[in-house]
């Protein structure tokens, strides 16, 4: 899978009871951490930060490229991002459950793969895009129920949202070609890095699947 590695420092303002003293929170972002190297680790960069000091962690999925092959993984996982606080927020990328197994991730959170939280005056609502993608290779028709639940929560939380000023969505995939079909003179880009070291066959054959998916109007790659 294509390999986007990131953070993104994301500093929200909170209006205090004194415009003079605003409240500053300190929110990570971590999309596609995963090692080239092991499959069943981060970067090993991220692996000397210490999380505990923001305010937020969102994992924008894919943190690693076998999440769950292994039980031992999520036990690492868990060390580094602490997975069931209620500051850290997963959604689930492709290669998170391309080995199946996805109940260990669920119950390392305490969470169901779709769900929204509150805090600061933001409703976060965090999606499992991998629903509506063929991963692991389920039937299409194999999980109705559930896609019909998480899209139920989609409407419940935009036809009634009132009292968070902020709607944030945490998702992995899957948005781009509905958005595209709603509006047709749309262009998308993006960057690509393939040859890189430790990349299998398998993993140039999904970027390519990705780009003509999507059909990038523009593209780097490397």
């Amino acid at each position: 899978m294509t390999r986007y590695f990131f953070t993104l420092f994301l500093f929200l303002i909170l209006t205090a009871c004194t415009p003079e003293k605003p409240v500053y929170k300190e929110y990570l972002f971590l999309g596609h951490p995963y090692s080239w190297k092991d499959s069943f680790r981060v970067d090993q960069r991220l692996e000397v930060l210490d999380f505990s000091r923001f305010d937020q962690l969102w994992l924008g999925g894919d943190i690693c490229s076998h999440t769950t092959k292994k039980s031992e993984t999520l036990d690492y996982l868990d060390s580094l991002f602490d997975l069931g606080s209620s500051k850290t927020h997963w959604a689930l990328g492709n290669h998170d459950v391309l080995d199946g197994n996805e109940h260990w991730i669920t119950k390392r959170t305490g969470r169901n793969s779709f769900y929204t939280s509150y805090f600061d005056n933001i409703c976060l609502l965090v999606l499992n895009t991998n629903l509506f993608h063929s991963y692991p290779g389920k039937p299409p028709q194999s999980n109705c129920e559930e896609k019909q639940a998480q899209l139920d929560l989609i409407l419940t939380v935009t036809d009634t949202i009132s009292k968070a000023k902020n709607l944030v969505i945490l998702h992995h995939m899957g948005l781009f070609n509905e958005l595209k079909k709603a509006r047709p003179d749309i262009a998308m880009s993006s960057d690509f890095i393939v040859g890189f070291p430790g990349e299998t066959e398998e993993d140039f054959e999904e970027t390519l699947k990705v780009v003509k998916e999507v059909t990038y109007a523009f593209a780097y790659s490397f």
